[in-house]
């Protein structure tokens, strides 16, 4: 006898076009197929509703309001509620938790709540997370904190993108571990695929992030200036936006960087896996990262890896092993890295190996193994593997 399988609701604002971790995870989901679960995607950015995919209609008006996602909350929620009625999902898995402030109380018991950044953990902290924030940016993460605590206070389940976000949840929203699991993000293997680099004169750098200041860029900009083959170098920026474009290149004026550099926006996977072929060293100075899916593309690739040490990078690169890591904010430290990689290509070439094997505990057959126990064993004896 067939057993009927158990059905999840997706919600997530990305589904059609990736900007950044959620993205992905949307798009991995879609291809993942797991005995016994069928996923029902809720986007509003599909364009029709057809099988397991349902479109959640936002009016255009909704969003020229000040915190939209609030009112889009409410059209996901209503979306929903009318599927749930004929399909009675065994779960609901949030994205994140501004589409799920609707379902706190209705669908709590079922509510699962994924947290993929420490922007409303880390708020009430000092640190240069907050440096030249508005105050009316400060006002909406506050805000921010409230509903996404409300939420995940609420939700049956709390995912978590790195140990160091788990841990984060647990400590500020106060969520006993019996309610917080971890789920590391996914990197599809076949597609960002090895390729041998030749580390004896690393000169091509790659940095890719929308938020380029939150990336660390001027840090970067500033210690490749302080090289003595700087002129040698090849910087390529990656994810910028048409609106940032100018600001970026007068980092790069100001820095005193004698080398080249081009600067690029957004990318598809097609031309990020381009980009990582031609590059030998990915560099990030982030000073905030709740895990960081690029420099795991990276790593898949064969490409070297310096990163600092904010939030989960730490965990991505093997605590080292796996790559350089480097202390927030600190260029002397970055420069003298970059040195050491370009005078040690064989300590760099044993990390890119040993980068190669780590990676594999973020392949996509380790994502399905572990959704398929967040869905098909009893929660008790899930928290119990953590």
């Amino acid at each position: 006898m067939n057993q009927i399988p158990k059905r999840v609701a997706f919600l997530s604002s990305q589904f059609a076009e990736v900007k950044s971790g959620p993205g992905r995870f949307a798009q991995y989901l879609q291809e993942i197929k797991l005995s016994g679960v069928e996923f029902y995607f809720f986007s509003e950015q599909i364009l029709t509703s057809n099988g397991n995919e349902v479109r959640v209609e936002i009016p255009f008006w909704v969003k020229k309001l000040p915190l939209s996602w609030i009112f889009k909350a409410w059209f996901y929620s209503k979306k929903l509620k009318q599927f749930d009625k004929e399909l009675e999902f065994h779960s609901i898995l949030s994205s994140d938790y501004s589409l799920a402030i609707n379902l706190r109380n209705s669908f709590g018991s079922r509510l699962i709540t994924m947290v993929n950044d420490d922007n409303y953990l880390l708020i009430y902290e000092n640190g240069d997370h907050q440096s030249g924030m508005s105050f009316g940016r400060r006002w909406a993460r506050r805000l921010g904190y409230f509903f996404e605590k409300s939420v995940v206070k609420k939700s049956k389940i709390v995912v978590s993108n790195s140990l160091y976000t788990k841990k984060l949840v647990e400590k500020i929203y106060q969520i006993p571990d019996n309610q917080s699991i971890l789920l590391y993000k996914a990197v599809d293997l076949s597609f960002f695929q090895f390729q041998k680099k030749d580390f004896n004169r690393p000169r091509k750098f790659l940095f890719v992030k929308n938020d380029w200041r939150r990336g660390g860029l001027d840090l970067i900009f500033q210690s490749f200036a302080q090289l003595p083959f700087q002129q040698e170098m090849e910087l390529t920026v990656a994810g910028i936006s048409n609106s940032q474009l100018d600001h970026v290149k007068q980092v790069a004026a100001s820095s005193g960087f004698k080398g080249k550099y081009k600067i690029l926006g957004l990318l598809n996977r097609a031309e990020l896996k381009s980009a990582f072929q031609s590059a030998q060293v990915f560099i990030t100075m982030s000073r905030q990262e709740a895990l960081g899916v690029s420099c795991l593309e990276a790593m898949a690739s064969g490409v070297a890896v310096i990163a600092s040490e904010a939030g989960g990078l730490p965990e991505v690169l093997n605590f080292g092993e796996a790559g350089f890591l480097v202390r927030k904010n600190d260029r002397i430290q970055l420069v003298e890295t970059i040195k050491e990689m370009n005078a040690n290509p064989i300590t760099t070439d044993q990390k890119v190996q040993n980068a190669i094997c780590h990676v594999e505990k973020f392949s996509i057959e380790h994502l399905k193994m572990n959704l398929s126990n967040l869905f098909l064993q009893p929660f008790s004896q899930l928290a119990n593997r953590n």
